[in-house]
């Protein structure tokens, strides 16, 4: 959440920490827990608000707990709640939006409640809900943006609904939609963040729409969209920068367009590019950062380009690159944080580096690193969030280090 975790343990216990004034960590106080407290047992699936929290036991029941001054726990009511609720059964996914949550139940009917100001529910009238209703059957996935909502259906459409000033509901206009409006159909995935809306179709097809200031949208114009463009063919993938989009197509081919300045692009330049610019091939996966970019190659190498003011792209210079650059060699997975870089390697070695004035490359120090340095071995995954890095150890264990003003790393210091 904003100021809190919320964490899955291999045995189904849920453990909560960090900021807690709106009882968001489900412990029945409002006291502030700076390292994990355990909130019960048989749970499946988690998601996070800004200072709510919901979570799915394995019986298929929703739980809530937290912020609800929009009614964004479901309960009926919209008075904050410290202790875990009970929402609503057979549940299968959840999305938590700004002020609005969205649940996707095993038998495919959707659900949502909270703030509804822009319609955001979906619900048809601009009044928060504070029990969950039903907005509709037969979804597959859904997707919450900031005041916006998207959800797809076993049969491939694409409904969406909320806030429409920059036209990311995608249906043509600039008017918000407080029910659920259908604008086309054969997609496969789809992405929501901020103001803007990305959809990759069944036939590879790339779509995009909302806001496009710095030609994020990849149109060749710096124009809004209210309706989906056809960003291109054969794409297997994709990610969304600060400003910029990356997209991996099929023939692992890399491209990239949008806001520029830092070079995050990658295609030789710090020119802003309204349309996509092949940046090279043979790549597998893409994290977009704020303003620099990783990518893994099918050889395990690892490349880096953007900005590269605090040793982030680690090459061992502080030196902006325009092209992606060669790191090393037998990597696995990246994470990006604002300003620093995380890297798993296949032997399970965690490797990091970037800026370092919140501890956040977990070395020890506070000093900045520009080439990447080994943190630990025994890692299966990583992730990383502003100044803020999380691990997992092949063993289950988690672990976090960098900022701690909330005790968002669980440590009990």
């Amino acid at each position: 959440g904003s100021n809190h975790s919320v964490a899955l343990q291999a045995d189904g216990s849920l453990w909560t920490w960090g900021r807690n004034d709106r009882g968001q960590l489900g412990d029945g106080t409002t006291n502030n827990r700076s390292s994990p407290v355990k909130q019960g047992d048989g749970f499946s699936a988690l998601s996070a608000g800004g200072a709510y929290s919901l979570a799915i036991a394995r019986d298929g029941t929703l739980w809530a707990a937290g912020d609800n001054e929009y009614g964004q726990l479901g309960d009926g009511t919209t008075g904050s709640r410290p202790d875990a609720l009970k929402v609503n059964a057979g549940v299968a996914a959840v999305a938590a939006g700004g002020r609005h949550a969205l649940a996707l139940l095993a038998d495919g009917s959707l659900i949502a409640w909270g703030s509804n100001l822009y319609g955001q529910l979906g619900y048809g009238e601009p009044v928060q809900r504070p029990i969950p209703f039903v907005v509709g059957s037969s979804f597959v996935s859904i997707a919450a943006g900031a005041s916006h909502s998207l959800a797809l259906k076993t049969d491939g459409s694409l409904w969406v609904w909320g806030d429409n000033a920059f036209g990311q509901l995608g249906d043509g206009t600039q008017t918000s939609r407080s029910t659920p409006v259908r604008i086309g159909s054969g997609f496969a995935d789809i992405a929501a963040r901020g103001n803007h809306s990305l959809a990759l179709k069944t036939d590879g097809s790339l779509w995009a729409w909302g806001y496009n200031r710095y030609g994020q949208i990849g149109d060749g114009t710096s124009i809004n969209r209210s309706s989906p463009v056809l960003v291109g063919q054969g794409y297997s993938a994709m990610a969304a920068g600060g400003s910029y989009s990356l997209g991996l197509k099929n023939d692992g081919s890399l491209w990239g367009w949008g806001d520029n300045a830092f070079a995050q692009v990658g295609d030789g330049t710090q020119l802003a590019r309204l349309m996509p610019v092949r940046i090279g091939t043979d790549f597998t996966f893409v994290a977009a950062c704020d303003w620099h970019s990783l990518a893994l190659k099918s050889d395990g190498s690892l490349w880096a380009w953007g900005s590269n003011a605090f040793g982030q792209l680690g090459d061992g210079t502080g030196v902006t690159r325009a092209v992606p650059i060669r790191i090393g060699s037998a990597y696995a997975a990246v994470a990006c944080g604002f300003l620093h870089s995380l890297a798993l390697k296949t032997d399970g070695s965690l490797w990091a580096w970037g800026r370092n004035s919140f501890g956040q490359l977990g070395d020890g120090t506070a000093g900045n690193r520009s080439t990447p340095l080994q943190i630990g071995s025994g890692f299966a995954a990583i992730a990383a969030n502003n100044v803020t890095s999380l691990a997992v150890g092949s063993d289950g264990t988690a672990w976090a280090w960098g900022a701690n003003d909330d005790g968002q790393l669980g440590t009990g210091l």
